[in-house]
């Protein structure tokens, strides 16, 4: 699954001119938390977010001055100083931005997402925003991707895969548990020695491809 299969389009964009008020009436009347920020010829320069419109002078929400990180930074003062008076998305808008391109694979989209501790990524076409993925539209796709593979898989199929990625951990004994599936259902018995293997055991049976439901008949030495 690729960017392009899964992003929010058509995309809703501004001009880089575009007054804060009117950008504001359109995250509200589009339901959306941000917009990409284009210049004259349709090339993304920025992104505006609902939070980029709160910290503002006009409605006394901008942050207090230190003296000190002025003195010490004076471009991130100014930064500040657009954000909090600024009438245009310019001044206001979110520069460094995370792009990927329309054919970059899901796993690449999360891998961005959760290195830069992000919420959304633009899909970029040639410098030209074509839409937006954010960690919903992540999420959604990757249960999509599992709720097939429940009805698809056969039992024995899931059986011989728990068993074998089982049989790889130190904690396993083929000999105290046993594994039985049926319609998807995975049931275990057997005897676990803790509160963490029983839970490691249903872990494996649920990350399984296939599995509809796991039940724990286990008994446990501990107490």
């Amino acid at each position: 699954m690729i960017a392009k299969d899964i992003m929010s389009a058509p995309l809703i964009t501004v001009r880089d001119t575009a007054p804060v008020s009117d950008i504001a009436h359109i995250l509200i009347n589009q339901r959306i938390s941000a917009v990409p920020v284009v210049d004259a010829s349709g090339k993304l320069t920025g992104l505006v977010s609902a939070s980029d419109l709160l910290e503002r002078e006009d409605i006394d929400t901008a942050p207090a001055r230190n003296w000190l990180r002025q003195k010490l930074w004076p471009n991130l003062a100014a930064k500040e100083f657009n954000k909090a008076h600024g009438s245009r998305a310019e001044h206001v808008m979110t520069r460094d931005l995370v792009t990927v391109s329309q054919e970059a694979a899901l796993t690449d989209v999360i891998a961005k997402m959760v290195k830069r501790g992000i919420q959304r990524v633009i899909v970029v076409n040639d410098e030209e925003p074509v839409g937006i993925l954010s960690r919903r539209d992540v999420l959604r796709a990757i249960l999509a991707q599992q709720e097939p593979s429940r009805q698809s898989v056969r039992d024995e199929d899931i059986s011989r895969d728990l068993l074998t990625k089982l049989e790889r951990q130190p904690w396993f004994s083929k000999a105290r548990v046993q594994v039985r599936v049926r319609d998807g259902v995975v049931t275990l018995y057997g005897v676990v020695h803790s509160r963490d293997e029983r839970a490691a055991l249903i872990l494996a049976a649920e990350k399984c491809p296939g599995v509809a439901e796991v039940i724990d008949r286990t008994v446990s030495e501990f107490m």
